[in-house]
């Protein structure tokens, strides 16, 4: 996330959705993630959700 373009993240958030959320539920089946993952608007949250949700699983 750290080198992925502004732009380019922006690109993947959008008012009408967000692709990261939509990728981890199709992709991954993570439901709880992408429900997460929905409401992320900047990448430094959505790295921390990321982050917060795998470290719970492996607690």
């Amino acid at each position: 996330m750290e080198e992925l373009e502004d732009h380019v993240f922006n690109h993947h958030i959008r008012p009408e959705g967000n692709d990261f959320a939509k990728w981890v539920n199709d992709i991954f089946h993570d439901i709880e993630l992408a429900e997460k993952l929905a409401g992320v608007k900047d990448k430094k949250h959505l790295q921390l959700v990321i982050y917060k949700h795998i470290t719970h699983k492996l607690w």
